[in-house]
């Protein structure tokens, strides 16, 4: 009895805090997935998601913007789950191949990126390669190396502004 009135009480504390804010994720929704239909899913899923959380809630803070939070991870999950696929649609025709003539020998930028990312310092280096070539998330990297996930987000993004800076510097002394 005591669990179904937690949950009683949860889902009425829920309603109560979380759908006055219905409208203004919908809005939200419409704008971040671009079609109605897509708009009804991302809803629906923050909502569930928000519902199985509510636990974690604090009451008193700001409903609305932990729930626009939700939304925005929703959407990043599902780009992040759908970025390998192209959708066509069905009037779609195929476009002739565009040709393309490189101007720079074939191995130029793998050798200039090699130098480039060889000269980064080790706790910089290992985390591009993980994220840029492994494809590894922040909090994968943060858990295959022991480290907290904001230190990941701080090197990876010091490490690609080093990287690119290095590029640049192997790239204007190599001949071309």
């Amino acid at each position: 009895m005591t669990t179904e009135f937690c949950r009683a009480e949860t889902t009425i504390r829920f309603e109560a805090e979380a759908i006055p804010h219905f409208s203004v994720l919908k809005r939200l929704a419409l704008h971040l997935a671009r079609s109605q239909s897509g708009a009804e899913d991302l809803v629906q899923e923050t909502f569930a998601q928000a519902l199985k959380s509510f636990d974690r809630y604090e009451t008193g803070t700001n409903c609305r913007a932990w729930l626009c939070k939700i939304m925005f991870n929703k959407r990043l999950q599902w780009i992040r789950a759908n970025a390998r696929f192209r959708q066509f649609n069905e009037n779609e025709t195929r476009f002739s191949a565009a040709s393309y003539a490189a101007t720079l020998p074939p191995d130029y930028v793998g050798k200039t990126m090699s130098l480039a990312l060889a000269r980064l310092p080790e706790k910089f280096r290992q985390i591009v390669w993980l994220a840029e070539v492994e494809e590894l998330a922040y909090c994968e990297i943060a858990e295959q190396l022991n480290i907290p996930i904001g230190t990941v987000m701080s090197r990876l993004h010091r490490g690609r502004e080093m990287l690119r800076f290095n590029f640049h510097q192997y790239a204007d002394k190599l001949p071309a």
